[in-house]
């Protein structure tokens, strides 16, 4: 500084003056100020001093670790340093002051770093910043800090097209752009662009996107009959580009036996003239300095005649009009020629109404009934030929001609579902019957024959959707139809039991006990009927049909029992019909002309738990 004539050192204190008088821009001076004072047993240093509206960085330089520690910012109360679109944390880690301001000034910027998997901090001697006020600072067009600016706006682009709107992310105030799922189209080169009132800055970054091979042509299995000729291809991408290394039988080719009939091209093998005995397992491998792939290839060299791979006189049966399909799976060396005749006679089946593919299948694009037959596939090459039958029939559809209708019933009466079938003659078929896409388990209520279903005495638990399945062994069909019960409202063996809950003196109500009385069985008899927690107080009861109940309830806490409730209103419930038959049945005669028939009706007496007692009846005939 002792050069410049407007900078002086007041003498015996060490005071640094800037003498702006005689003309010079402040901005000029702006920036990090060190004193440094010597004598014969060493030199001292002071503090950095920053002149304030100049942009800072505070390096942290964070030890390495795999995978890379996350640091952070904070000062010695441990509380983050605060980030905004003039200060902020790069991905290095540093911190960047777009322009220091008094307010910047600590003595406690401190640099952290956390390692995940050993789950330690290590902790940076802390910065001491000290911000020297000066006379204003004017404005300056933004500079660039790593890339930075100053407090201004800041844009990205991409050069030659525009930003991947679903793969970007603007991260740290707009400083930071992440892009993510990367993938080769995001190589090029991205500008940011930061400017305020007093100019522009740009700062372009160049990225190439670099990965392992990956497959354009991979090699596959050759079959070659002798003096015939083929080509192995083993194609790869990748950045950097992948080197291709041909092996035979895992040596490299290079240093294999020669092979006469054998030219390398680059990522191509070419065989001309192939001769027995030059099979082979060829390797290709790909590979860069992120990863490589490799690749087995087959070539055999065989000399057969043809044969064929699939069962003999096979039978196929198809329905009318769908497309057909019969296989003639082969085999040879030389690949053998196949050609399909029907009923043994004419030239051979192709184009039309049929077509015949590489692999030897035949296809009927609409199966006719005139297409019934015979057909037989021949496979020859100069070794021989051998050949092979299949038979074709065609069936009519199995169709429902008069389905399923939706219907509505009155309860008790009877309910009809048609379903007939037609199909084709030679053909078993069945039908089924399901109801909620279950299979119907026939009652003695429902009865059905060929063409129908029929339902006698209809309840609630009818309802539903029925479907009916004609199936034969190449097709099925299927009509549906939902069923609809009508008929009063019947009155219902449930019911909803409300009440209060009373005082539980400082120890919670754990359960309420539900009780009742009926005035047919046991009349004045209050029994429990079921339990609840106690958190409850209105519940759902499964009762007994044609009883008049009284409810009563008790509430239960770790002292003992309330005393019970008052009864509830009675509450008679609907007749219903028996839920069990007869049981016990006995048949004897006391003489030669009478029988004696005795049998045990089960009656419900507990009407809260639904226990049968039996009662004999006797009848004499």
């Amino acid at each position: 500084m002792g050069k410049d004539p407007r900078v002086n050192m007041r003498k015996r204190s060490g005071t640094l003056e800037i003498n702006f008088r005689s003309g010079g821009r402040p901005e000029e001076y702006e920036g990090e100020y060190q004193c440094f004072a010597s004598n014969v047993l060493g030199i001292a240093v002071s503090n950095k001093i920053l002149l304030r509206g100049q942009p800072l960085v505070m390096a942290c330089n964070p030890p390495p670790g795999l995978p890379p520690p996350y640091t952070f910012w904070m000062n010695s109360a441990m509380i983050p340093i605060q980030q905004d679109k003039r200060v902020s944390m790069g991905l290095n880690g540093d911190l960047y002051f777009s322009n220091v301001l008094t307010k910047d000034g600590h003595t406690d910027y401190s640099c952290n770093a956390r390692f995940m998997f050993t789950h330690t901090i290590q902790q940076k001697n802390p910065f001491n910043l000290k911000v020297q006020n000066g006379r204003r600072v004017s404005d300056y067009p933004p500079t660039l800090l790593s890339p930075s600016g100053t407090d201004s706006s800041k844009m990205w682009f991409k050069k030659g097209g525009d930003l991947p709107a679903q793969k970007v992310k603007f991260e740290n105030f707009n400083k930071t752009l992440r892009i993510v799922s990367v993938s080769e189209e995001d190589a090029g080169e991205y500008v940011c662009m930061a400017s305020n009132q007093m100019g522009t800055i740009r700062h372009v970054i160049h990225v190439q996107v670099k990965g392992a091979p990956y497959w354009l042509d991979k090699p596959t299995n050759l079959v070659l009959a002798p003096d015939e000729n083929g080509r192995l291809v083993c194609r790869a991408s990748g950045n950097p580009k992948p080197h291709i290394q041909w092996l035979v039988n895992g040596e490299p080719v290079e240093s294999s036996v020669p092979n006469p009939s054998r030219e390398m091209m680059g990522d191509t093998i070419i065989f001309r003239s192939v001769q027995t005995g030059s099979s082979a397992v060829y390797q290709c491998n790909a590979s860069n300095q992120h990863g490589y792939l490799l690749a087995n290839a087959f070539i055999s060299v065989l000399d057969m005649a043809p044969r064929m791979l699939g069962p003999k006189n096979q039978l196929i049966k198809v329905i009318e009009n769908n497309r057909t399909f019969l296989d003639c799976p082969f085999f040879g060396s030389p690949l053998p020629e196949l050609r399909w005749f029907k009923n043994g006679q004419g030239s051979g089946l192709d184009g039309g109404h049929y077509r015949v593919y590489i692999n030897g299948t035949l296809e009927f694009k609409r199966a006719r009934p005139e297409d019934e037959g015979t057909y037989t596939c021949v496979a020859s090459n100069i070794l021989g030929k051998v050949d092979n039958q299949v038979i074709l029939e065609v069936k009519e559809p199995t169709r429902i001609v008069r389905g399923l209708e939706h219907q509505a019933a009155i309860r008790g009466s009877v309910a009809r579902f048609n379903c007939k079938v037609n199909s084709d003659p030679t053909l078993l078929v069945t039908v089924s019957w399901f109801k909620d896409d279950k299979p119907l388990a026939l009652e003695w209520r429902m009865k059905r024959d060929e063409e129908s279903l029929s339902i006698t005495k209809v309840t609630e638990g009818d309802e539903g959707v029925y479907t009916c399945m004609a199936k034969s062994e190449i097709d099925e069909d299927v009509s549906s139809a939902r069923l609809t019960v009508l008929g009063a409202p019947l009155q219902t063996s449930v019911a909803r039991l409300t009440w209060i809950p009373g005082n539980d003196h400082n120890s919670p109500i754990t359960q309420f006990q539900v009780q009742f009385e009926e005035d047919n069985w046991e009349p004045g008899t209050w029994q429990n009927l079921s339990s609840y927690p106690g958190d409850l107080n209105s519940v759902v009861l499964q009762l007994s049909p044609f009883i008049n109940y009284h409810f009563r309830v008790i509430a239960i806490n770790a002292v003992g029992q309330s005393v019970p409730s008052r009864p509830s209103p009675r509450f008679k419930t609907s007749g219903a019909a028996p839920d069990n038959i007869p049981s016990g049945l006995r048949g004897w005669g006391t003489k030669k002309n009478n029988m004696e028939i005795s049998w045990e009706v089960r009656q419900a007496a507990d009407t809260g738990n639904k226990r049968d007692t039996p009662l004999s009846d006797r009848v004499l005939c």
